[in-house]
């Protein structure tokens, strides 16, 4: 089990530096008396308390609850030795769901201490949000899915709703290989950074059909995506359509996490213009699950898809490409 000692001290450090955002403040501290003390709130005073005191009454409570557990068995008639294996079964699951909660809970308030936000918040983390996160978190021990937890829970004491249970249902049945291969996708997925109502998405136009296996060059087989597709993350329809102006393209989008100007925008525009004029073209739609995940997978930007992209831009769009690619990254959610 990870050591009380550990949760708080990562909580503390994250505390200290949140000063100027009360209301994210005391976000976390309620999140972190749900996953570790199973309380609705936190005091300030708990976080100077010992760790060993925490220790000591929750030995304590297991211990009246096993007693009351054999005394529950004696009291219907039950097998002794089946009464004490349920014991061991039950005690092993309750440390193991403890142990994950405070990975999580740790890995969380470390995100928001070397993150922190760049403004308040408007509203506190919600409590019923966080009785079905704990659910969720408690139930995986794979440490790569843990820390998307954790990133998951950093990202809603920040702004809360800005992960569903949806998120959290994706995440908690994710496979290793699932994950491994939406990083790809998310190697290749376009977010409109200027336009946060238009949803992200793979577009595979410059690049052929993906149910024809035009992604395997970049990882995302056929079979590929189908595993994406059961995990929750993309839409079953691998041949469909989006329509967007042309003047989104001319925008600040992210590519792989990395933020970029494709199109030169510096100059006047070719005559003739028109950035209302739509282009269609085809796409992979992420899921409302897909959407929130990839804002916090860790993905570089595949350079061949940027290449390709960047030539079907130039010949769609209209304008010409913009020099240089890097365009600074706002503060992270």
């Amino acid at each position: 089990m990870v050591d009380p000692g550990t949760a708080i001290t990562a909580v503390k450090a994250a505390v200290g530096g949140l000063a100027a955002a009360p209301v994210v403040k005391k976000s976390l501290l309620k999140a972190m008396g749900r996953l570790i003390a199973g309380v609705a709130d936190v005091p300030a005073a708990w976080l100077e308390s010992k760790a060993q005191v925490i220790r000591d009454e929750t030995a304590a409570r297991s211990a009246v609850n096993a007693e009351l557990a054999r005394a529950a068995v004696h009291a219907i008639g039950g097998d002794p030795a089946l009464g004490e294996r349920s014991l061991k079964y039950l005690g092993a699951r309750i440390l193991r769901e403890q142990a994950n909660r405070e990975f999580v809970a740790a890995a969380a308030a470390e995100e928001l201490r070397a993150n922190p936000p760049a403004e308040d918040s408007e509203t506190e983390i919600s409590a019923d949000w966080l009785d079905v996160f704990s659910r969720f978190a408690e139930s995986r021990s794979d440490q790569d899915v843990q820390l998307y937890f954790a990133k998951v829970l950093a990202g809603e004491i920040r702004k809360p709703g800005s992960f569903s249970p949806a998120t959290m249902d994706a995440l908690a049945r994710l496979s290793p290989t699932a994950a491994k291969l939406f990083q790809l996708a998310c190697a290749i997925t376009t977010c409109f950074c200027d336009y946060p109502q238009v949803e992200p998405a793979l577009i595979v136009e410059p690049i052929g059909r993906a149910g024809q296996n035009a992604l395997k060059p970049f990882g995302l087989s056929y079979s590929a995506l189908t595993v994406l597709q059961s995990a929750g993350l993309i839409h079953t329809d691998l041949n469909a359509w989006r329509e967007l102006p042309k003047g989104i393209f001319a925008s600040t989008v992210a590519i792989g996490g990395k933020r970029t100007r494709l199109v030169e925008t510096s100059g006047q525009p070719p005559v003739g213009f028109d950035p209302n004029t739509p282009i269609r073209f085809n796409a992979i739609n992420l899921t409302q699950a897909g959407c929130e995940i990839q804002t916090i997978v860790h993905a570089e930007p595949n350079a061949e898809y940027l290449g390709r992209l960047k030539a079907w831009i130039a010949s769609t769009v209209g304008l010409p490409l913009a020099q240089a690619d890097g365009v600074p990254s706002p503060a992270t959610r």
